[in-house]
Order: C-alpha cells, then structure tokens, then sequence
C-alpha cells in the first residue's frame, strides 16, 4: 500500500533487526517501504563501508574507529545488535548494498566526513553510483561543501540538505556569524529556519532534511512553497508521527517503519 506520506527507513530499520546491515536493509524492501536511509564512511583500505558511526563499539562488540581499521577486519566482526537469530550479521560494503537495492525504492545515502575526514570520498562514491539509476538515489550530508563537489561529479544525482544544530551548520558551511545566547535546541527562531530552506535552495538540492525538532506546520509550508520536499529525522511515535502528518511532510524517516505504516493505514 502507498501512503502519501512517505515511509523511509531509518538505517534500515533497527528496532527488530541490527541497523545497517543487509538484514535490516532486506527487511526494509520485504515489508514495502518507500525508501532506505544508510550512512557511508570509508575504512582503512579504501572501501566504502555502509555505517552511521565510526567508533565501532557502537555497532559491534569490538572496538576501534573505521578509517583506522582494513575491511579485512572489520568484515570479521559480528554487527548483530545482540539478536541471536542474527548472529553473524556483518558491516556491509555499500558495493553490496546497492546491489540488493537496486533501485527497487528510494536510497537516501548520508555521507559521513565530519568529525572524521575521508578525503577524496566523493570520487570513490561518484564511481560506485555512476550507473546506478539516478532517480531512485538521494544524497545527503551535514557538510555541505562535500555535496557541492559531488554536484560536480554527479549532477544528474539529486541531493538533500541535513540540518541539525544552527551553530554547527553554520559553522560548517554557511557566513560565519555570532550569536549573542546559548541557544537552547527548541528555541531557535524560525527566520534561521527559513534562512536553510533559502540556503537548501541556493545549492540546488531537492528536498530539506530537518530534524524533528525543528519543524512546524508554517516552515514546511515555506519549504514547498520554494520547491523543497520535506522529510523529517528521526521520529519514532505515534504523537510524533500525528503531528508530522499535520504539518504535511512528505516523508518520516524512522526507526520503525513497519509500525509508521500500520499507523498510516489507520488514518
């Protein structure tokens, strides 16, 4: 069943099966939904590995950082979340992943640079993504300045811009400037908010990726106003998911997208 809201699951899909593993991303295209966000970094011999964080003890019982470590070695290591019926799960190759993919739903790909550093990765992922089909991809990051490279490489490839923290985007990628307040996270102003759907729209990208807690009914009516889809990180709620079908997002990044989609078909 489609839904107008679009059900993008978040590394996968992890609360019933390990994140961003061939597992969770098999599940994800078994249960029907409409897209799959994954993260990319890059390890000690150049491969592109399908992973949302670089410390390793974060996904794995062992410990060490990505870039530190050949896939020789990370390969061996069991990614299974601690769910028995996935023992043995490992950290894919993206390689692997877009081939079980295969444009079958929409691939949001998050590239990872910051805080660690892959030099050259967008000419790695510019090879790896050249003939896979242009419509069914989505490239994201927090820093901006890597997306406006791989623009250059693949221009026929649409791209989103990731918005978390004003301080840490605009430090990253946009005019300097200083806040005269220690801003908590719920209480930026909207101007700023608009101000990354006009810098979203400057680079050219397609969609605006905020954070849950950073949008309302009125911005995403100024986002499509400008063009922008707007799809929404990470919310796991049925309250969070209500309101996010009340201000008209076109997609829910979450944790859990077969219970998003049993709440839509309830609607």
């Amino acid at each position: 069943m489609s839904f107008p809201t679009k059900v993008i699951a978040h590394r996968g899909g992890r609360t019933s099966v390990p994140e961003n593993t061939l597992a969770a991303f098999s599940n994800a295209l078994a249960i029907g939904v409409d897209g799959i966000e994954l993260d990319v970094r890059r390890c000690a011999t150049g491969e592109l590995v399908v992973a949302h964080y670089s410390d390793l003890s974060e996904m794995t019982t062992s410990h060490g950082q990505i870039q530190d470590l050949s896939y020789e070695q990370i390969r061996q290591l069991d990614a299974s979340a601690g769910l028995a019926e996935f023992a043995g799960e490992r950290i894919p190759l993206l390689s692997e992943v877009l081939a079980l993919i295969n444009g079958k739903v929409l691939l949001n790909i998050e590239v990872k640079t910051l805080p660690d550093c892959y030099p050259g990765i967008e000419d790695d992922l510019a090879a790896m993504l050249a003939d896979y089909p242009a419509e069914k991809l989505l490239l994201s990051s927090f820093d901006q300045r890597l997306l406006s490279r791989l623009k250059k490489k693949l221009p026929n490839i649409n791209q989103a811009i990731l918005m978390r923290k004003f301080a840490h985007n605009i430090a990253l990628n946009m005019r300097p400037i200083s806040l005269p307040f220690k801003a908590k996270p719920l209480a930026w102003p909207d101007s700023l908010v608009l101000d990354q759907i006009g810098y979203c729209v400057r680079r050219g990208a397609v969609a605006w990726h905020p954070s849950l807690l950073q949008v309302n009914a009125e911005l995403v009516a100024a986002a499509h106003k400008a063009g922008l889809k707007v799809n929404v990180w990470t919310a796991n709620s049925e309250e969070q998911w209500a309101a996010l079908l009340a201000m008209k997002v076109d997609g829910i990044i979450t944790d859990n997208p077969l219970g998003l989609q049993q709440f839509l078909k309830r609607q």
